[in-house]
């Protein structure tokens, strides 16, 4: 996928344009919105300017997915491989929240830190 090579090229503003053409066609990828929610985070800046943009990204994929903890689980792990460590934390530690089982996230956010 074209968006995801500019997004892990760090070119985050390119790629929110490919993800934003992909979800005109395929709103239901839910992947594509978590993708897109990172690359948006990513150009965020120190203030969080566009943190509410990004979360509805994010919401969006979760609403998708039925809030599932692989979800929580893959937006972490998203927000993780662009060294976006605080947001990863956080989507770890609502993984954990919504499944004390999952040792994946407990496993991730250890590694984070």
């Amino acid at each position: 996928m074209k968006a995801a090579a500019l997004a892990n090229l760090e070119n985050h503003g390119e790629a929110v344009q490919i993800f934003d053409k992909l979800l005109e066609k395929e709103p239901e990828n839910a992947a594509a919105w978590i993708q897109k929610g990172v690359s948006i985070s990513a150009l965020s800046d120190e203030n969080n300017s566009r943190e509410d943009d990004y979360h509805q990204c994010f919401s969006k994929a979760l609403e998708l997915k039925n809030n599932s903890v692989e979800t929580l689980f893959e937006i972490g792990q998203a927000l993780f491989t662009t060294n976006q460590i605080k947001q990863a934390v956080d989507y770890f530690d609502k993984a954990v929240e919504a499944d004390p089982q999952f040792k994946d996230a407990y496993v991730n956010r250890v590694r984070v830190h």
